[in-house]
């Protein structure tokens, strides 16, 4: 990515629960109007298979303790792939996940490097994201948290630490316009003006 360039990066942070759809709806983003869909659970899960990694120990620790990773490891993963990619265009998926992430995105380079197009919450019920999550473990996931038994402290987590990032934005940038609800594909062709 050329941070250079006279016109900034494009940047869509999605938020939801978990099991909202949030990558699903990302996905979409991705093959319909060109933006590199990068899901923070998959790259910290991807960061905690390397062996080398420095963070392995750390992202070991809070993932199963079932806390928040650190602000300043999430925000560092994120830096190296997006100062890498030949892409100007990026949907954070699960990003940020708590309001510590926040500040540390506001404080640090690439929010002063890229625009901030828009905040995106994926609404779904807990019941209907319980069941897409059972469904998501039972079809081979290989996600150790995508288990009834972690289900009460994941959405525990995301009314304590990460819904609050949700009413941060709703307050300050958007108001209640900020709560779109996509469910069919076709929503995303209608508003497409919002990706260019």
């Amino acid at each position: 990515m050329n941070i250079s360039e006279s016109i900034k990066p494009l940047v869509i942070f999605v938020l939801g629960r978990p099991g909202a759809g949030k990558g699903t709806v990302s996905k979409s983003i991705q093959e319909e109007f060109g933006f590199l869909h990068l899901s923070v659970g998959q790259v910290l899960r991807d960061e905690r298979k390397n062996q080398d990694s420095p963070y392995k120990a750390s992202i070991d620790e809070h993932f199963r303790d079932g806390l928040m990773i650190p602000a300043e490891i999430t925000y560092d993963l994120l830096d190296k792939i997006i100062l890498n990619s030949k892409l100007n265009r990026f949907v954070l998926d699960g990003f940020p996940g708590d309001m510590d992430s926040l500040e540390y995105w506001k404080k640090n380079d690439l929010s002063q490097k890229m625009e901030l197009r828009f905040v995106l919450f994926v609404d779904c019920p807990e019941e209907i994201c319980s069941q897409r999550i059972l469904a998501r473990g039972a079809a081979g996931s290989g996600r150790d948290d995508d288990a009834a038994s972690k289900l009460k402290t994941r959405f525990q987590l995301f009314e304590r630490v990460s819904l609050p990032v949700i009413q941060y934005f709703e307050k300050h940038l958007y108001g209640e316009q900020s709560r779109f609800k996509w469910n069919k594909r076709r929503d995303l062709q209608s508003s497409k003006t919002f990706f260019q």
